[in-house]
């Protein structure tokens, strides 16, 4: 059963909130894929 069929009225803010939440998610993953892991930053030496 679909959750449109179960919940009709809570539906599209379930949605909105699963969409919100994909998004934070791929914001983050993107984020960190941007970061030079193991790459010491300018300035500082061993």
């Amino acid at each position: 059963m679909s959750v449109v069929k179960q919940y009709p009225n809570e539906a599209a803010e379930l949605f909105a909130a699963a969409k919100a939440n994909a998004q934070w998610r791929y914001n983050n993953y993107l984020r960190l894929s941007q970061q030079q892991w193991g790459v010491e930053p300018d300035g500082i030496v061993k």
